[in-house]
């Protein structure tokens, strides 16, 4: 059917409108023209043939066998009852049927065999080889065919070939019910279709196309504007050269792209470079599934991607651009603001761009789910915190929050204006702190100390104290170290106490010994008194002698008696004492 050929024609050739060929048919009522013959219900003579009532046949072999029909020109055929034929060739064979044209040589060989047809009921031809066969037909311009019924073609070569089909254009086409193509080369092959303009195609069922080489293949789908293309099922392709080429989605703008299943791309191109060449990044595109790209030049290229702004882009999986030219480039990125950019995976940047003096600082989060919150700042390490405008967290694990907060080294943390944290696992905290050795909290910095106030108690051994608590701990520390110094001084004096008892005991001791050691001398003195004493009597074999004893004081008394057993052996007993302490002594002596 696409083939039809067709060839147009100068105004002046064309066949003269119905209401004209009427008013000429009426007028001659049953005279010939010049040169034509005329026949009038079949009473008059010549080749015309019109032998139904109230018929009329002008021309060589026109026949107008319907009743009140009319035949006009060489071989015009009117068979159906009010039907009319007018021009050569012509052929109204429906009931109320018109055909107004002629035949064409549509071949070239001389032969004119395409003929104007209305062969439906009540049907409607005009146009050279105009035909229309459908009951309710129209077919109007060279060569335009409404083969079904209700079916409107309109234009040359046009072809409306379903039931309700309308095809209004040159080489216009609507081959199923229903269906609508307006247009010169418009097409509707859908089911319900709608073709509006130069080449317009509604391939789609339920698709509308409008515009010139707008185009819809998916079902309904639906492209407006030129060259625009709506290529998938339920998608719509809304502006010049606008493309939809998933399932579900929408592109809307001046060559805006939507290809991913579920897509949205709102907003037309944008020339960054100024080259005058648009580049597949100056669209806005949203390729990925359920993407969604909303501005000039935009870009959703991720799946669950969202860009909403100027040249935003959301380039990777489930990334989110909110912000003209703001960029959220690795996966699960989120980026708000003017230039802001989340480049870093799970990383989020809030904010714009500023400018200090000559320079421009923008909102960056370029390392692993870091979060970088405030007009330039920047949170460029792996789990990285920066808030505030010009916040910067350098490394990894560091937080920066406050107006230009610095935390340059690893697991740093600054809080407040100007604070900086430059040592590994250092904290500044309050405005302008410094804390640049390791392992520290500081809360000030060199001449800007600070006091901590509202301190609780300490409750573990690694808690901070506070004065109350401190003061408490030294009066304690003091409580605790008097009552031991008082105990130590008590047992001390105890100790020194039982000294002295011990002293006093050791030198009555020694003071005892001492006597005891004087009296043992007096005994031993009075012990040789008495023996001397003894030994000087001569006579007698029983001597009784007495001795008188002292030594350093002490005095002693010895009594002892001496007994001779003969001449050869005495016996000699005696005692001595000097207070508490005694002697005595035995001595046997035996002379050889």
């Amino acid at each position: 059917m696409n083939n039809v050929l067709h060839r147009r024609r100068h105004p002046a050739q064309r066949p003269l409108p119905l209401l004209l060929s009427l008013a000429i048919a009426m007028t001659v009522s049953g005279q010939a023209l010049a040169g034509d013959v005329c026949e009038t219900n079949g009473d008059g003579s010549g080749a015309p043939a019109a032998p139904s009532q109230n018929a009329l046949a002008c021309g060589a072999a026109s026949e107008a066998t319907g009743t009140s029909s009319t035949a006009i020109g060489d071989n015009a055929i009117a068979r159906g009852d009010g039907s009319v034929a007018h021009g050569a060739l012509t052929l109204a064979s429906g009931q109320g049927s018109i055909a107004v044209g002629g035949a064409i040589d549509r071949d070239g060989d001389g032969v004119l065999d395409d003929r104007t047809q209305a062969t439906g009921l009540f049907a409607t031809a005009i146009g050279s080889a105009a035909a229309a066969a459908g009951d309710g037909s129209v077919a109007i311009g060279d060569a335009s065919n409404a083969f079904a019924d209700d079916s409107i073609a309109i234009g040359d070569g046009s072809l409306a070939v379903a039931t309700g089909g309308i095809a209004i254009g040159s080489g216009s086409f609507s081959n199923s019910a229903g269906n609508v193509s307006i247009g010169d080369g418009a097409q509707s092959t859908g089911n319900l279709g709608i073709a509006i303009g130069e080449s317009a195609a509604a391939n789609g069922n339920s698709s509308i196309a409008i515009g010139v080489n707008s185009r819809t293949d998916g079902d309904f789908s639906t492209a407006l504007g030129n060259f625009s293309v709506a290529g998938a099922t339920n998608s719509t392709a809304v502006g010049n050269s606008a493309v939809a080429s998933g399932d579900g989605s929408v592109a809307h703008g001046s060559l805006s792209v939507a290809s991913g299943n579920a897509s949205i791309a709102m907003g037309g191109a944008f020339d960054r470079n100024g080259d005058g060449t648009l580049t597949d990044d100056e669209r806005t595109r949203a390729t990925g599934l359920f993407g969604t790209a909303i501005g000039s030049g935009a870009q959703a290229t991720g799946v669950v991607a969202t860009s909403n702004g100027w040249l935003a882009t959301a380039s990777a999986d489930r990334t989110t651009s909110l912000g003209g030219n703001s960029d959220a480039t690795q996966q699960g990125a989120t980026a708000v603001g003017s230039f802001s950019q989340s480049t870093g995976e799970g990383s989020t940047a809030i904010g714009g761009r500023t400018v200090v003096g000559t320079s421009n600082f923008t909102t960056v989060a370029s390392g692993r789910f870091s979060t970088a919150l405030g007009s330039g700042a920047q949170a460029l390490g792996n789990n990285a915190t920066s808030n505030g405008w010009l916040a910067n967290a350098a490394l990894d694990r560091t937080t920066s929050i406050g107006g230009n907060s610095d935390a340059l080294a690893v697991n740093s943390t600054a809080v407040g204006a100007f604070a900086q944290a430059t040592a590994d696992n250092s904290v500044a905290l309050g405005q302008a702190s410094v804390a640049d050795r390791a392992n520290t909290v500081s809360v000030g910095a060199v001449g800007v100390e600070r006091q901590v106030t509202n301190v609780a108690d300490g409750t573990q051994g690694t808690d901070a104290a506070n004065i109350r608590q401190v003061q408490a701990g030294d009066a304690q520390t003091l409580s605790q170290a008097n009552a031991y110094t008082d105990a130590r001084f008590t047992e001390v004096t105890g100790l020194a106490d039982d000294f002295n008892a011990f002293s006093s005991d050791v030198n009555a001791r020694i003071a005892s010994q001492g006597s005891r050691i004087d009296r043992v001398g007096a005994l031993s003195a009075a012990m040789i008194g008495m023996a001397a004493s003894a030994g000087a009597v001569e006579e007698g074999n029983t001597r009784i002698g007495l001795a008188v004893g002292n030594y350093n004081g002490k005095d002693a008394v010895s009594v002892g008696l001496q007994q001779r057993i003969g001449k050869r052996a005495a016996v000699t007993f005696g005692g001595a004492f000097s207070g508490s302490e005694r002697s005595s002594t035995l001595g046997v002596g035996i002379g050889f």
